[in-house]
């Protein structure tokens, strides 16, 4: 389709190209990503148009932190946050100040991380944005736990969990878990730490592409590695990755946060009242199966899907995903 361009350049076009430039990052093409880049300045400029502002920093700025140039990824991620409020804006602000925090943490710079984690915060509650809300705990919990505040890391990166596995995000999850599997090496929960571990690769199995990656490049994710197999042992440490591993999406979550639902006293199978079917989906839920992978294992409509998982919802007095799967584990006989 780009190659098919004619006829005098256009704003959209250049839109066009610096997403294309952004996609090309993510999925690790840097020459073809920074080419794109280049070809959108290029049009940009011919169009001079001030709406582009914000797309183009941004995309300057993903392409910098995928290439891991944090410093230039910070200039121009600010830039796209003061830009003028044109096309595409908020997408562009929202997705720089969680490209900021992730430069600041390549930086190894907890304060600043911090602030971007609680300015992205203030913008997505603003318009009822989920998925970057989630995807940013793993900032705002990496930076209190630099800071010296365990503790209140943990709560922030179960919050995220909350708020990934209710948008259907196994990218915030995932980075969720990571983080938390280095926070409990750092506190010496060696067995807690390799199941995070196992559980966050075996989402990034499922996601692929270079995404999957990319946390590994941090310092403190070699160290927990490293630490963590130090302190269990290979067999030891290959065993609890393993189980990890195999937790699956909301089985992962639900591990992390403790596998409590949010009850005093959880219903049974029989008080829930739950239909044979409504029965099914839960534990499909359980397994993490997306509504769309639900609807096509029970070869229903997505929206019947959806309708199904709402009801559970209610007859449990649950508000999230993580709380089914919590509830299926507790009903589990083979759960201790």
């Amino acid at each position: 389709m780009l190659d098919a361009r004619s006829g005098d350049p256009t704003a959209e076009e250049a839109k066009t190209l610096y997403f294309a430039s952004v996609l090309a990052g993510m999925h690790g093409d840097l020459p073809e990503g920074t080419g794109l880049l280049a070809e959108a300045n290029r049009v940009s400029d011919q169009v001079r148009s001030t709406s582009l502002s914000a797309i183009a920093s941004y995309a300057a700025g993903c392409i910098a932190l995928y290439g891991t140039d944090p410093s230039h990824a910070v200039d121009y991620f600010e830039a796209a946050v003061r830009a003028p409020k044109g096309e595409s804006y908020l997408f562009c602000q929202i997705g720089s100040l969680l490209g900021l925090g992730l430069a600041y943490m390549f930086q190894s710079n907890p304060a600043q991380a911090l602030t971007c984690h609680q300015q992205l915060l203030a913008v997505a509650e603003e318009h009822g944005e989920l998925v970057h809300r989630g995807r940013s705990a793993m900032v705002g919990g990496w930076a209190l736990w630099r800071a010296g505040e365990p503790s209140r890391a943990t709560e922030v990166l179960e919050q995220g969990l909350g708020l990934s596995t209710g948008a259907d995000d196994p990218v915030g999850v995932a980075r969720c878990l990571q983080t938390l599997a280095w926070i409990e090496a750092d506190r010496d929960h060696w067995e807690r730490a390799a199941v995070l571990l196992g559980a966050a690769h075996g989402l990034w199995h499922e996601i692929g592409g270079p995404t999957a990656s990319f946390l590994d490049k941090f310092d403190c994710h070699e160290a927990c590695v490293r630490r963590t197999r130090r302190a269990l042992g290979e067999r030891k440490f290959d065993e609890q990755f393993q189980h990890g591993h195999e937790l699956g999406f909301e089985g992962a979550a639900a591990y992390a946060i403790g596998a409590q639902p949010q009850t005093t006293h959880a219903p049974t199978l029989d008080t829930a009242k739950l239909t044979p079917r409504e029965r099914q989906v839960a534990e499909l839920v359980a397994k993490g199966l997306t509504n769309k992978a639900i609807a096509e294992t029970l070869v229903i409509s997505p929206r019947t899907a959806q309708g199904h998982v709402e009801h559970i919802l209610a007859k449990l007095g649950f508000n999230s995903r993580t709380q089914v799967a919590a509830w299926v584990v507790e009903q589990s006989p083979a759960h201790m």
